[in-house]
């Protein structure tokens, strides 16, 4: 889990770099996914001083991010509800970005306003001639016009040692405010591993947390 913290800190860096501030505060910030990378993004700009409302289709993902407790109810929503060009930053971190949520983030976000690409990214994503995957794998920024809107578009790619640095400090200095611990969504054996993979491929297992693999069970040595 820390690994993907040290992920969500090193992205929102590069977009405060592109932004040219060090600071969310008072900033209206869309996250489009409720699982996992969606929520710990929530967390994050909420203690950037932001004020983060997560979008999801899922009902599942929306009630996984209302159990933590971290986010008030109208700033959980499901994603047809997004309004038009209402939001400062819209961070796309669904599993995968394609045309329909790069669209469904052009219309959210405002003018002159930010958009940080964090799912994954095909090579056919081209927007007023920028290469979006190259933007995403690179973690550079670009302006660029979108719906007849000037907007910044902001890759979130990777981490660095100092960023896991920074995410076990931020887990071990406020507990409560990130309780990675609530993020596991079901507990397993090493022998259900196989399956579990399996019905995640397939869709039929679609947790919207962490999976914890219960290596071995309690085993008493003798003396």
């Amino acid at each position: 889990q820390n690994a993907s913290v040290a992920c969500v800190i090193h992205s929102l860096d590069g977009l405060l770099l592109a932004l040219g501030t060090s600071s969310l505060a008072g900033v209206e910030v869309a996250i489009v996914g409720a699982g996992n990378a969606g929520v710990l993004f929530g967390l994050y700009c909420q203690h950037l001083r932001g004020r983060a409302t997560l979008f999801n289709r899922s009902l599942p993902r929306r009630e996984f991010a209302q159990r933590l407790g971290s986010f008030p109810d109208d700033r959980i929503c499901p994603l047809d509800s997004a309004p038009d060009a209402a939001f400062d930053v819209v961070v796309l971190a669904t599993t995968i970005i394609d045309e329909d949520i790069l669209r469904i983030g052009e219309r959210m976000v405002s003018p002159r306003g930010a958009l940080l690409l964090y799912g994954g990214t095909w090579s056919n994503l081209i927007r007023d001639g920028h290469d979006l995957n190259q933007v995403r794998r690179t973690g550079s920024a670009v302006s660029l016009v979108s719906q007849g809107k000037a907007i910044r578009v902001v890759g979130g790619y990777g981490c660095t040692a100092g960023d896991f640095e920074r995410a076990l400090g931020l887990y071990a200095e406020q507990p409560c405010v990130f309780p990675l611990s609530r993020f596991i969504s079901a507990t397993i054996g090493l022998d259900d591993l196989p399956k579990t993979i399996t019905g995640m491929a397939s869709g039929a297992f679609d947790p919207p947390g962490k999976i914890l693999i219960r290596i071995a069970e309690k085993v008493e040595v003798g003396k």
